[in-house]
């Protein structure tokens, strides 16, 4: 049994921003107008693609709560920096139909990413084998098959799949703990990025050549060692340790071990979990 687990809020803003349309009635006088089944019929195409060209069974959609406060309760100014652009005209109402026709998850307080990092390392809610679908680079916190559509490769679809280890899942975490996203209003440490990161964490990873190209894959990384230099780092930049584990639970993306089914709340990172 295959399961695409699909980050589907991209797929649903995607599908209504296409066929919005503008027209011109008079010089100067414009309406946006959007065709529901014209939505449908695109989400619907999409889905059926990914499915048949994976050879999958089926799909897991994983869409946000409406409301999903747990990481502004962890650090208020969380998306604070985000304009609130309107909703595509027909999001809620192809959102529903999505809903009532796929197979679809959702719980409280999360975001899609937290949705879909549970359902993928869930061995319960959904057995046997997954492939992930997605953009959003987050995501790559998650052990498993991927397949991020903004780097799909010409030619067969499988080409485009790609595993992440445990260890690359838990080094990449810790990458975003100490640059940040500044799109999602949490800032890391001023003057870390991607490179300086990855050398703050490179006494602790072991990796091995998998190809003739020399791409590699990180087999162990040592969380427990490397926690300490990422408050060091921190500290070193004026911040505290409190401000780095503020920031590293705010960089998480649930896995189904951070979710607590009976309570429905996330059990916050900590780095002897």
């Amino acid at each position: 049994m295959l399961t695409l687990v699909v980050d589907a809020d991209l797929l649903v803003y995607e599908a209504c921003t296409s066929v919005e349309r503008a027209v011109e009635w008079s010089p100067g006088q414009f309406t946006m107008h959007a065709d529901l089944d014209e939505a449908k019929a695109h989400i619907d195409s999409r889905l059926n693609k990914l499915v048949a060209d994976l050879g999958a069974d089926d799909a897991a959609l994983a869409l946000s709560d409406y409301d999903n406060p747990w990481r502004k309760n962890v650090l208020e100014s969380y998306k604070a920096n985000r304009v609130e652009n309107r909703k595509p005209m027909v999001y809620w109402a192809l959102r529903q139909y999505v809903t009532e026709t796929r197979r679809v998850f959702s719980k409280p307080g999360l975001e899609g990413d937290d949705v879909v990092g549970i359902l993928f390392t869930s061995p319960k809610i959904i057995p046997g084998d997954k492939i992930m679908v997605y953009e959003d680079k987050d995501l790559l916190q998650l052990p498993g098959t991927h397949l991020r559509l903004c780097r799909m490769k010409a030619g067969p679809v499988e080409n485009s799949l790609f595993t992440v280890s445990l260890a690359s899942a838990d080094h990449w975490h810790l990458m975003q703990t100490l640059a940040g996203d500044v799109t999602d209003g949490y800032t890391g440490i001023p003057g870390v990025g991607p490179k300086k990161a990855e050398k703050i964490l490179a006494p602790f990873c072991t990796t091995y050549a998998t190809d003739s190209n020399g791409a590699s894959e990180l087999v162990s990384f040592d969380v427990a060692a490397a926690w300490p230099a990422v408050v060091a780092a921190y500290e070193k930049a004026g911040l505290t340790a409190d401000v780095a584990l503020q920031t590293a639970r705010i960089a998480r993306i649930c896995r189904a071990s951070d979710w607590n089914f009976k309570t429905k709340e996330v059990r916050l990172w900590t780095p002897l979990a």
